[in-house]
């Protein structure tokens, strides 16, 4: 890995969590379900074992109860937004170096102290909605956040066959008087999925709006092996942003993988930096 000019190798945990779900069947049709999920760091040693790692090896990255029927699903809890679940499967380096979250888009935000309903699917329309609240802190909070407005986030997607496509609008979710709108379209052609994101950020408190946008492509070329590469250039992180990455996995069988990728990210007020990376997937 390349950083503000110095290079430099590491072995990381990327996005590695480990977590326990459930789901009962109710009375009148409904369900109940169960999620609480934690990141992990296994590379990271733990405290009372004689290690002086400044990093928690567990961190909350969801966790939720909810209740779902035929008139939907609704959930409260800590969990993405549905403009942060939107841009899925068009980021094929999530956790990575390439992630759009550091240097394409401020809008990939997990909320707590939330709800959100997912409307059942009509026509190929899904609409969900969500209420996060900021609460006065008490005076024994390190940080309380005095005067900051609920925020709401919402979005609509449409899925018919291989299309896919929505929009979805954040208001005072990453921030007081800060709105976000994200676009996103997905479909493939042959062996090759190719995917669009473009997004729309508006300070209220500032004169100029910024903008967005990352293109995607993965390419099937077997059974177990796919190439995947995209590009992004933004405003919203920082001026002049962008970032192209280059990746392939190959599937082992078994929800067991290993991937490649090389990244290169640029900036005109962060760092610039470029990373080639090999690694494991294992899913249980």
């Amino acid at each position: 890995m390349t950083e503000d000019g110095e290079s430099f190798a590491n072995i990381r945990s990327n996005g590695s969590a480990i977590g326990a779900t459930e789901q009962r069947e109710l009375n009148h049709g409904v369900s109940a379900e169960f999620l609480l999920e934690y990141e992990i760091m296994p590379d990271q040693p733990v405290a009372s074992s004689g290690g002086n790692s400044e990093q928690d090896p567990l961190t909350l990255s969801a966790g939720y109860v909810g209740l779902m029927g035929r008139a939907g699903k609704l959930k409260i809890g800590y969990f993405a937004t549905p403009l942060n679940i939107l841009g899925e499967g068009v980021d094929y380096f999530t956790d990575l170096r390439g992630d759009k979250a550091r240097y394409i888009s401020t809008g990939d935000v997990d909320i707590s102290n939330a709800f959100m309903y997912t409307s059942p699917q009509w026509h190929g329309l899904t609409a969900r909605i969500s209420h996060v609240s900021y609460e006065t802190g008490s005076d024994d909070t390190e940080e309380a956040e005095e005067g900051r407005s609920d925020g709401a986030s919402m979005s609509l997607s449409y899925e018919q066959g291989d299309l896919f496509a929505g929009v979805a609008y954040d208001t005072e979710v990453e921030g007081d008087d800060i709105d976000l709108v994200r676009l996103v379209l997905r479909y493939p052609l042959g062996p090759v999925a190719l995917g669009a994101l473009w997004e729309h950020r508006d300070v209220l408190a500032e004169t100029d709006a910024t903008t967005g946008w990352l293109a995607s492509a993965e390419v099937t070329v077997n059974t177990e092996l796919a190439v995947q590469l995209q590009y992004g250039a933004s405003d919203n992180v920082a001026e002049n942003s962008t970032s192209a990455s280059l990746g392939a996995t190959y599937d082992l069988g078994n929800d067991v993988s290993l991937y490649v990728f090389a990244t290169d990210n640029e900036s005109d007020e962060i760092d610039d930096e470029s990373e080639v990376g090999v690694g494991i997937s294992y899913v249980f």
